[in-house]
């Protein structure tokens, strides 16, 4: 995946980022170093899953051969608008790479289709759904920001401005 880089989050100008000051503060507390606005539900769960645990080393399955990749799909459509809507993935300074949405939807309904999609493409224990404070939505969209990730990242990450959902819990 090819991931822009993000140099100085203070000039940094994109039209989804509508709230500079929060982009600030989501880019700096995170780490963010680079950013895909690539849709999440045009990618293969497959792959959405390497690039949470891989990183940006990351890369598609047959690429270049005379197979199909498994990059793009529509296998996470169905969780489009109840988590992965107007999501983008970020890009760390060590590498790893974690999702963030901003679905119409309120905790429990995302956590439930986060639940759903990780049950379906049997996603690992350490993939968790963090919903995130209010100063880092840098766009209108959407009623929450949430975060799929590796839970490894959790000592990178400043965790008292999260909610953390547990795989197998409903809130």
């Amino acid at each position: 995946m090819n991931f822009e880089k993000i140099n100085n989050p203070a000039t940094y100008h994109d039209s989804f980022v509508k709230y500079q000051d929060r982009f600030i503060s989501f880019t700096k507390d995170f780490d963010i170093v680079g950013v895909g606005w690539e849709y999440a539900d045009n990618k293969s769960a497959s792959y959405m899953l390497r690039l949470l645990l891989e990183g940006n080393k990351a890369r598609p399955r047959g690429l270049g051969k005379k197979v199909k990749n498994d990059e793009m799909s529509s296998d996470l459509r169905k969780y489009y608008m109840h988590l992965l809507d107007h999501g983008a993935f970020w890009k760390m300074s060590n590498g790893r790479v974690f999702f963030t949405g901003m679905p119409y939807a309120d905790e429990k309904l995302t956590t439930d289709t986060f639940l759903e999609m990780v049950r379906k493409y049997q996603y690992p224990e350490n993939i968790k759904l963090r919903f995130l404070d209010e100063k880092y939505k840098y766009r209108p969209n959407g009623t929450l920001m949430a975060m799929i990730y590796d839970s490894n990242l959790d000592a990178y990450f400043p965790v008292n401005r999260m909610s953390l959902c547990e795989q197998g819990k409903s809130m």
